[in-house]
């Protein structure tokens, strides 16, 4: 049987001289040494490497591995055990990629919405939203948000809606909610569901609809005298109640900038 020095078992398989030391180290290979002390490999041990380097590309450990080579007698349930683990760990990844994708979605359609509509008006339909829980001031509602995204990863993607109603020039603040949009995650949809979470009752309702920088009291104030101004000059009835979503806030000339969504039903 022919045996290969480690440059040429280096140069057939195109793993470093380093590599196959490191496999031998872990005893997933062996070698034999000549007299002068050059290590060879014999074919069945470089046989041996296309399982390895197989195992290693479906994210198998190399103590994984090693134990399922060594013993013979359990190869097959050993293998069925890594296998599976590392099936579960795959697809464990790939849902976190999809919820990362998801976030990035979400961050674009945020953005898309500031540039389509900061300082426009136009009708729209309030989103269909679940009502993940309503709180008496926005920091509960935060504090909710916390709790909410360390239990189940995904629920992160939740936003806050608080709900006002105006009364002249002035705004008085009735509640936040933790909603999350619909056809955001399958899974997820389904898990809310199953809690018992059902769409926000506005949801599908006709609404007089902007994007406003809320910076400060003052520019809410103002956005919402506008928006009813508008919805006068179009000759609309709109409700006393405002509801306000939260964007991805910004940065301009060192000043944060918080952006938001503001609806005002149609009666």
């Amino acid at each position: 049987m022919k045996q290969y020095l480690i440059g040429e078992a280096s140069e057939l398989t195109g793993l470093s001289r380093d590599t196959l030391r490191f496999y031998e180290k872990k005893g997933l290979i062996r070698s034999e040494r000549k007299e002068n002390g050059y290590r060879v490999y014999s074919e069945e041990e470089l046989s041996a490497l296309v399982s390895i380097l197989y195992r290693r590309r479906m994210n198998y450990s190399l103590k994984g591995i090693g134990s399922n080579l060594m013993e013979e007698e359990q190869q097959l349930s050993g293998m069925k055990e890594l296998t599976e683990k590392a099936l579960l760990e795959e697809k464990a990844e790939l849902r976190k990629h999809a919820l990362s994708i998801k976030r990035l979605h979400l961050t674009m359609r945020d953005i898309s919405s500031i540039e389509k509509d900061l300082g426009r008006y136009r009708i729209l339909e309030f989103p269909e939203i679940f009502l993940l829980g309503t709180y008496g001031s926005y920091m509960d509602t935060t504090f909710s948000w916390f709790r909410l995204s360390s239990e189940r990863d995904g629920l992160d993607m939740s936003y806050l809606l608080s709900r006002y109603k105006s009364c002249g020039r002035e705004l008085q603040y009735s509640d936040t909610s933790l909603i999350f949009y619909k056809d955001t995650d399958e899974e997820l949809e389904a898990y809310l569901k199953g809690c018992g979470k059902k769409l926000y009752g506005m949801s599908g309702r006709k609404c007089l609809f902007t994007v406003a920088d809320i910076s400060c009291r003052e520019a809410e104030l103002d956005t919402v005298q506008k928006i009813l101004a508008e919805g006068k000059s179009r000759g609309l009835s709109l409700s006393r109640e405002v509801y306000t979503v939260n964007l991805i806030d910004s940065m301009k000339e060192g000043q944060r900038i918080s952006y938001r969504e503001i609806y005002i039903p149609i009666i």
